[in-house]
């Protein structure tokens, strides 16, 4: 069973009050509340954290928490999917019934699963258009248009003999896309699997070290639910005591992934995992996906044969690969020579081979284009320029328009484009190859590849006929409207909107987050 929380805040709707219980050893007191009065601040101020249930029926812990010098605030918390969402509360004077409700419901809003759509469904049938998270604990979707890396593969499984697979290379060089697809070849539930893709608000040891408990224990959230509240906000290091401790006493083979590590700069995530890898867990291998190397001794992980490392030099595509790829999965019809061309120009970049391809698809005169790309040594604005303009006037407009954002779906999109049909447009981009990836199995969220998306503002800026300033208001507008004040501050700044931006930094600050 799992352990009650030993404080409590429930709706009785026999009583039509709020039922707030404390409990002690065996012990449980309790009292009924109609509304706020200073029975309540009294008691909020006597505790540290409390689970709540609304009236109707939502669940999450409020909890206290505080930085040195700084306010106390409340913060709530609850399980979504593999995630431990986070909302702001209040401060103690804003912590009245009817926010926590309010808190509750859209905390509610978020708790429904992704699923790949069912049979005779299509993408667009399954999109929320209110509703833009993202569990970071599934496994990528893979494309059909990946190549074959047997050779990858291989190295990958040799892996296990060390305690680290370090996968490093810039953008464009399908690291996220090789260890999903490696993933996929492991027999299932053999190793169990542990991905997470990590983002700048992962950046806070107390956050990833929750998101890897509630991920590592998803089948006894019970446990760490009572971890977690044996203390109003652990600390850092219990946090990650209990991550060993978990992972200590496994009986199953664990792979931990920990994708786009690039985000990571804290210090005290780089030592803590050091010390992990030190331990040499058994049963469990750390894999590490990111754009930079991060920050551990690689030479004594070398010295001591504890790592296996994936560069750019064992990511980049053979001239076989490159081959595959182009006539196969790409379906362009060139010669040898010419395959050996595109090769060299793009010196195995997988990012630049699609581009390659999508320029050279359907040119009846390759020969031609070959020479143009030979002359030009700027290859990315190059081919953005022939597969950009390929497209029809409308889809070049939404591509620009809507490249100033790190996040694609259909509602964000038809605020800032204004238009209706985003939703199609999106799955007519994935269907074109239009370097725009999948976030989720069911297809209703997208991103732009990275370096796909910095020439699409390039070009942006460059077109005088678009208004840049209003897309990032539109943009703005949307992700506050969603609760999203770090993108909405971001994109105010940039449409010059400085008294909205400074009211959002103020209700950033009272949530403890600052800047310089």
């Amino acid at each position: 069973m799992p352990k009650l929380a030993a404080h409590r805040v429930t709706w009785d709707p026999q009583a039509r009050a709020y039922q707030v219980s404390e409990k002690t050893g065996s012990h449980t007191t309790s009292w009924l509340m109609h509304g706020e009065s200073q029975q309540w601040s009294d008691w909020l101020s006597t505790v540290s954290s409390f689970a709540f249930e609304s009236r109707d029926g939502h669940r999450f812990t409020a909890r206290k928490e505080t930085r040195t010098g700084e306010h106390l605030y409340w913060i709530a918390y609850q399980r979504v999917g593999k995630r431990l969402a986070r909302k702001y509360v209040g401060l103690p004077n804003q912590m009245t019934l009817p926010r926590l409700e309010e808190v509750a419901r859209v905390l509610s809003s978020q708790d429904q699963p992704m699923s790949v759509p069912s049979a005779g469904q299509t993408a667009s049938q399954k999109v929320d258009q209110g509703k833009y998270v993202l569990s970071p604990c599934e496994i990528p979707p893979v494309s059909q248009t990946l190549v074959p890396r047997p050779r990858l593969i291989a190295q990958l499984n040799e892996g296990w003999k060390h305690a680290l697979t370090l996968v490093s290379a810039p953008a464009g060089f399908g690291k996220t896309a090789l260890l999903a697809t490696w993933i996929r070849t492991l027999p299932p539930g053999n190793p169990d699997v542990a991905w997470i893709s990590l983002e700048a608000r992962d950046n806070d040891p107390a956050t990833l070290w929750t998101t890897l408990l509630m991920e590592l224990e998803d089948n006894h959230q019970e446990t760490t639910s009572s971890r977690l509240q044996a203390a109003s906000m652990p600390e850092d290091s219990l946090l990650f005591k209990y991550v060993m401790e978990t992972l200590t006493n496994r009986k199953e083979h664990l792979l931990l992934v920990l994708d786009d590590y690039q985000c990571i700069t804290e210090p005290a995530i780089h030592t803590a995992l050091m010390s992990l890898l030190d331990q040499r867990i058994p049963r469990v291998h750390l894999v590490i996906a990111s754009r930079v190397d991060p920050p551990f001794p690689l030479a004594r992980l070398r010295a001591y044969d504890q790592i296996l490392e994936i560069r750019e030099e064992q990511l980049s595509a053979t001239l076989q690969e490159a081959t595959v790829f182009l006539r196969e999965v790409m379906q362009v019809h060139l010669t040898n020579e010419e395959i050996q061309e595109v090769e060299a120009l793009t010196e195995g970049w997988m990012a630049g081979l699609r581009l390659a391809a999508l320029t050279l698809k359907g040119q009846p005169d390759t020969a031609n284009l070959l020479q143009r790309l030979r002359q030009n040594r700027d290859i990315l604005n190059f081919l953005l320029d022939e597969v950009v303009q390929q497209q029809p006037e409308s889809v070049r407009t939404f591509l620009l328009e809507t490249s100033i954002v790190n996040f694609l779906c259909a509602s964000l999109c038809n605020q800032m484009t204004q238009r209706t049909d985003s939703q199609k447009m999106l799955e007519y981009l994935e269907q074109a190859n239009l370097f725009i990836d999948p976030l989720d199995t069911g297809h209703r969220e997208y991103r732009y590849q990275t370096l796909f998306a910095e020439a699409l503002r390039y070009r942006l800026e460059q077109t005088p006929s678009i208004n840049i300033t209003e897309l990032h208001a539109r943009a703005g507008q949307w992700f506050e409207e969603h609760g999203n004040l770090h993108e909405a501050l971001d994109h105010a700044i940039k449409a010059r909107a400085w008294e909205h931006a400074a009211d959002m930094m103020e209700s950033l600050w009272l949530q403890g987050i600052h800047f310089v």
